[in-house]
C-alpha cells in the first residue's frame, strides 16, 4: 500500500480527531496520555506472547465477577481480567485500541512495525484483509477505514482476548490509557450493588485517610453467567 494522505487534525482538547494514514482513514476520540515528542523518544516495547485460548468464566452473581476481575487485576493477568468483561467491553476496546494504535503508528512509524506484528501473531491475515479492504474501498469511491480493518481483526483473529491483552500491554508500555481501569479495582469494594434483571449496577469504592474515590461499574448477565461492564458503553 502507498501513503496516500497523511494529515491530523485536533480540537482544543487535545483530541486527535482525523488520520489519513497508509491509505486508512483513521477516526478516533482517544487521548493520548504523553506528547508526540516524548512518544518519539521512547524506545521499544516489551515482547508480548500469545496464549492458547482460555474457557470463559462462570459467574452467578455480579459480586463473583467482580471478585474475579479484582484478583485478575491484583496479580496484573490482564488477560484473565479480561475474561471477566462483557462480550461488549471486549469488542470496543480491541476496536477502539486498534484504531488507537494506528494513530500512534502515525505519529511514531516505528511503533505501526510492532503493532502489525503483534495483530499478525493472532491474525496472519492481516495484509490480506488489508488488500481486500482498498480494493472494496477503490470500488466504492472512499479511502478505507481503519475501523473495517478492527472489524476484521475482530472477528477473524484465532484468540481475541488473547490479541487484545496483548494490544493493550503495548499501549501500557508506551505510557498509554488502553481504557480499563483494572488498577483503580485492585484496593476496591463493590457498594451500592442493585440488580434489575440481566443487569446490574454498582461502584467500585477506594479510600484512604484523605477520603474515599468512586469508580460507577455495570454488570452484564450473559449465556455463561455475570460480566463486568463500564457504564458509558
Amino acid at each position: 500500500m502507498t501513503n496516500v494522505e497523511t494529515r491530523m487534525t485536533n480540537d482544543q482538547t487535545g483530541r486527535v480527531s482525523v488520520i489519513r494514514h497508509l491509505g486508512f482513514v483513521i477516526l478516533s476520540s482517544f487521548r493520548l496520555r504523553h506528547s508526540s515528542l516524548l512518544l518519539a523518544v521512547l524506545f521499544g516495547v516489551a515482547p508480548l506472547t500469545a496464549a492458547e485460548p482460555i474457557a470463559p468464566p462462570r459467574h452467578a452473581t455480579p459480586q463473583d465477577a467482580f471478585n474475579a476481575f479484582r484478583a485478575a487485576a491484583e496479580k496484573k493477568d490482564l488477560r484473565t481480567c479480561l475474561r471477566h468483561c462483557a462480550t461488549r467491553l471486549q469488542d470496543h476496546l480491541l476496536t477502539s485500541n486498534l484504531k488507537f494504535g494506528y494513530r500512534i503508528g502515525e505519529q511514531v512509524p516505528k511503533y505501526k512495525v510492532t503493532l502489525e506484528a503483534t495483530l499478525r501473531r493472532h491474525a496472519p491475515q492481516l495484509d490480506q484483509w488489508k488488500d481486500e479492504l482498498i480494493t472494496k474501498a477503490e470500488a466504492e469511491g472512499r479511502k478505507p477505514l481503519v475501523v473495517d480493518l478492527a472489524a476484521k481483526i475482530r472477528d477473524g483473529a484465532a484468540d481475541k482476548l488473547a490479541l487484545l491483552a496483548d494490544l493493550m500491554t503495548w499501549l501500557a508500555d508506551i505510557g498509554i490509557d488502553h481504557g480499563l481501569p483494572a488498577d483503580a479495582i485492585v484496593a476496591a469494594e463493590l457498594r451500592k450493588l442493585t440488580i434489575d434483571g440481566g443487569t446490574a449496577k454498582g461502584v467500585a469504592v477506594t479510600g484512604d485517610e484523605q477520603g474515599e474515590v468512586e469508580l460507577p461499574l455495570q454488570f452484564i448477565l450473559e449465556q455463561d453467567g455475570w460480566r463486568l461492564m463500564l457504564p458509558e458503553l
